[in-house]
């Protein structure tokens, strides 16, 4: 299982407020999208807590999965190799995540392994300074708009994240219209995440480092978060609460695997 979250930015109120704002005088957009994810990896028989779950399809797009690591790592390495094909102008994201799926579902329904539902939240940088938003979800894939914020994997760990969340990214004050605003979203919901799924162990599934990326006209940029009980540092150290992508793996290399590997 997985908590993968991502929200754009400006979010809410503070994007209608900007937007009412522009219609008056210019404003430099800055767009964004703020990726979270734990790091589990859950199998059969164990789990590891140093997965990756991010991954960067071009400059300017940025795909989280939830599901079958093989199945959803292959998904996103046949995107990366379509896209890195010479002649290659237009690329169905859909009907690729399709063929991948169902061929390792046979795989899968003929050794009684379940493939269970595969989710992708893939966000996109635009040439405009605006982003865009898209849920896909097995078995048909098919793009889903979404607009503020969403969420793939646990959907009750999701739901409480939330629920915690969204009225501090309504809260104007908490932003200020620069590039540190991005900074203070992840630090709302890395720290939601950490309290309500990450520690808690009704969501035993999600856990490990948080994967913390952005996404914005700079391209895509990896970022670390710290927290602590005490900032005097009297009663409690600073914890690192991210990792770096050098120390996490995908599973295919993890487990030194080819390239059409099937795992259970």
């Amino acid at each position: 299982m997985t908590l993968a979250i991502a929200v754009q930015y400006p979010y809410g109120r503070f994007r209608e407020a900007l937007e009412s704002l522009s219609k008056i005088r210019p404003l430099l957009r800055q767009e964004a999208i703020i990726f979270l994810t734990d790091s589990r990896y859950t199998y059969q028989n164990h789990y590891e807590d140093d997965g990756i779950k991010l991954h960067d399809i071009d400059v300017s797009t940025v795909i989280a999965f939830s599901g079958k690591v093989n199945i959803a790592e292959q998904c996103v390495e046949n995107i990366q190799r379509k896209l890195n094909s010479p002649g290659n102008k237009i690329i169905n994201v859909q009907k690729t995540f399709q063929r991948t799926y169902r061929f390792q579902k046979r795989h899968n329904d003929k050794t009684g392994v379940k493939t269970g539902i595969l989710s992708f939240l893939m966000g996109k940088y635009l040439k405009t300074g605006e982003t865009r938003l898209v849920l896909l979800e097995s078995p048909d894939f098919k793009a889903k708009f979404v607009t503020g914020i969403e969420g793939i994997g646990d959907k009750k760990a999701y739901e409480e994240v939330k629920k915690v969340v969204v009225p501090k990214l309504e809260n104007i004050s908490n932003f200020n219209g620069t590039e540190k605003d991005y900074f203070s979203m992840a630090v709302i919901i890395a720290d939601a995440m950490r309290l309500i799924a990450i520690e808690n162990p009704r969501f035993d599934k999600i856990a490990g480092p948080i994967q913390y990326w952005v996404l914005n006209r700079k391209g895509i940029t990896e970022h670390s978060l710290s927290y602590t009980e005490d900032p005097t540092g009297k009663r409690d150290n600073w914890h690192r609460l991210t990792a770096k992508r050098s120390e996490l793996k995908t599973a295919k290399d993890k487990h030194d695997l080819g390239p059409d590997y099937l795992m259970r």
